[in-house]
C-alpha cells in the first residue's frame, strides 16, 4: 500500500513525463497543423488532472477503518445480534427485570398456534428485533399452561405481544402475528 507521499512522488514524476511529451509535440511538425497539436494538449492536460484524483480514490479505498471516520466504518459492519434471552414464568421476568431495571415484553403464545411459530421463524430471529429485545427483559408464556396470565392480561388471540413496565403494568400490545419492523417499531 502506498503512502501518500509515495502518490506524490509518482504525481510528480507523470507530470515532468507528460510536459516532455507535450513539449516534444509541440515542437514537431504535423501535417495537421496547430488545431491537432491543441486537441492532443487538451486531450493531456485532462489526463494530467486525472490521474491524482484516480490514484487518491485508489489510496483511500485501500485504507485499513482506522483511517475511516467512526460513521464509514460503522455502516461496513454487518449487524451482529445476540439471540434472545427468554424467560418462560412471569415470576422470572419479574425477578429479572427487578434487578436489571428493565421493561418486559411479554409473548403469550399456544404451540398450536401458526403465527406464534411464524414469529419465532421470522421476527424473533431478526438481528434488528434481537437488538431491541436487549433492552426488555423478554417473557414467552404458554397459554395453555399458564391460562392464569393469559386471562390477567385479557389474550383472546394469539400470538399477543405485550410490552410492560419492569413491574409487569401493561404499556402497548400487538395482538396477531407481527413483522420483524412492527415489532421495532413498536418498542419504541
Amino acid at each position: 500500500m502506498k503512502t501518500p507521499e509515495e502518490f506524490a512522488q509518482i504525481e510528480s514524476a507523470q507530470r515532468a513525463t507528460d510536459a516532455e511529451i507535450l513539449a516534444q509535440l509541440n515542437g514537431e511538425k504535423h501535417e495537421n497543423g496547430n488545431g491537432a497539436n491543441a486537441i492532443l494538449g487538451l486531450l493531456l492536460a485532462g489526463i494530467l488532472v486525472t490521474l491524482p484524483v484516480l490514484g487518491f480514490m485508489v489510496w483511500r479505498k485501500n485504507q485499513p477503518p482506522a483511517m475511516l471516520s467512526q460513521a464509514q466504518a460503522g455502516a461496513q459492519q454487518p449487524l451482529q445480534a445476540r439471540p434472545i434471552v427468554w424467560y418462560y414464568t412471569m415470576q422470572e421476568g419479574l425477578n429479572a427485570a427487578a434487578l436489571t431495571k428493565k421493561p418486559l415484553i411479554i409473548n403469550v403464545y399456544t404451540n398450536w398456534c401458526g403465527a406464534c411459530k411464524w414469529m419465532d421463524a421470522n421476527t424473533f430471529s431478526d438481528p434488528f428485533v434481537q437488538n431491541v429485545a436487549q433492552n426488555y427483559i423478554a417473557v414467552k408464556i404458554d397459554a395453555e399452561r399458564f391460562p392464569e396470565v393469559a386471562q390477567h392480561y385479557g389474550v383472546r388471540a394469539y400470538p399477543t405481544t405485550i410490552w410492560a413496565d419492569g413491574n409487569g403494568v401493561e404499556r402497548f400490545r400487538e395482538r396477531g402475528g407481527i413483522s420483524a419492523a412492527k415489532f421495532v417499531r413498536s418498542s419504541q
